[in-house]
């Protein structure tokens, strides 16, 4: 059947569908021969004082990272991070936020592990913030700190070690409880939150609580330039329960206890100096515990430094150094590294350069060395490079 014909039976079996949507609707949005096509869609309503907020984070990661001894290396792409988050304003100065992760795993490839990053509600008074949910706690300053606007890619050993390890039970991190944030002026500000003491603990696995406080002051200087003077500090008051995570639940329920059941505390200063697009960290901690916690003192430092330039370039390097007493120190504590010896201690330097192709678009390259001693008849030692692709909106 010729095209033109085709066309004519179309329209004519078409009409009365044609006339039944012009009498159906009578707001126009499209036209077809010469009669105007209506469809009206529904209007979801929206309460005039909520105002609804959606955020979101994708970063694409390759890595080639090796370490001496047997292990293997670990090359290739992975999803690093990728988030969604909503957050509404509610009238009356309450307010909610919910943000939902799935990360790639330690070993990348196709290991991810999903769950939420933040799930907050909260209330502002004319002192400060109460929040109430899950979040992170104010210590380790890497650690809280948006991974968006992390300067060398990955955050450093030292945080990964104190936040992710039962050696020292999790003191930063994600903990669910009562936080509070307020200001004294316009210079200083202040934090306390009490949780959970085991990190994402979302049941009855923790039967104790830790407390977190901070205080910072901002001192402003010539020519647009600022430093900053921090203080963080907290209190896990020990857990006779079970690491989150942790056992085998199929068959027969196995859990692992906490060997370490005493007080352990923490103490965090640090300074930061901007002007313009120079930035210079300088983070110091240290961690001990009674004689119950099992745990051996433990001190650690990051320097980084890192300068933007207008056109969009950023190098940044790092300088990180951990002492512990623990043993279980290895290029692993870093995503995506393989495993080493267990070691007491370690040094790592990072060297890398960011491109910002807008506010929104990153493109971080960097290379990390380690060293890890301290216990044993050898050091071991670490390699990685790292590329990455970010888009935060």
């Amino acid at each position: 059947m010729p095209q033109k014909n085709i066309f004519s039976v179309l329209t004519l079996a078409l009409t009365p569908f044609f006339a039944w949507a012009q009498e159906s609707a009578p707001a126009a949005t499209t036209e077809s021969g010469g009669k105007k096509i209506v469809i009206e869609l529904p209007e979801i309503p929206v309460p005039e004082d909520v105002k609804i907020k959606i955020s979101g984070l994708v970063q694409t990661q390759f890595v080639a990272a090796s370490a001496s001894g047997d292990a293997s290396d670990q090359n290739g792409f992975s999803i690093r991070r990728s988030n969604v988050g909503i957050s509404a304003d509610v009238g009356d100065d309450w307010s909610a936020k919910i943000v939902y992760e799935v990360d790639s795993g330690s070993g990348g490839g196709d290991s991810y592990s999903d769950y939420i990053d933040t799930a907050i509600i909260s209330r502002n008074f004319d002192a400060g913030k109460l929040i109430v949910g899950h979040k992170k706690t104010h210590f380790m300053h890497e650690e809280y700190s948006p991974s968006s606007k992390f300067l060398c890619i990955e955050r450093s050993l030292n945080s990964n070690f104190v936040t992710g390890n039962s050696y020292v039970r999790g003191l930063s991190g994600y903990h669910i409880g009562v936080f509070w944030e307020g200001k004294l002026g316009k210079n200083f500000d202040y934090g306390a939150s009490l949780t959970n003491a085991v990190a994402r603990d979302y049941d009855a696995k923790s039967n104790d609580l830790a407390v977190t406080g901070n205080i910072g002051y901002t001192l402003n200087l010539a020519d647009d330039s600022k430093l900053y003077f921090g203080l963080n500090g907290t209190v896990n008051f020990g857990d006779d329960g079970t690491l989150p995570g942790q056992g085998t639940y199929t068959g027969t329920t196995t859990k692992t206890a906490l060997s370490n059941a005493g007080i352990v505390y923490g103490i965090e200063p640090y300074i930061q100096y901007t002007c313009g697009g120079f930035t210079a960290l300088a983070d110091l901690f240290y961690i001990n515990g009674d004689s119950d916690s099992k745990v051996h003192s433990l001190y650690g430092v990051n320097l980084t430094a890192a300068y933007r330039f207008e056109c969009g370039l950023e190098p940044a390097v790092r300088f990180t150094y951990l002492n512990t007493d623990s043993g279980i120190v290895g290029a692993n504590t870093q995503n995506r590294v393989p495993a080493t010896g267990g070691h007491n201690n370690a040094t790592t330097y990072f060297l890398g350069v960011n491109y910002y192709f807008n506010k929104y678009v990153k493109l971080a390259v960097g290379y990390e060395y380690g060293h890890y001693f301290g216990k044993g008849t050898h050091a071991d030692d670490s390699g990685a490079f790292r590329s990455m692709l970010q888009i935060a909106f």
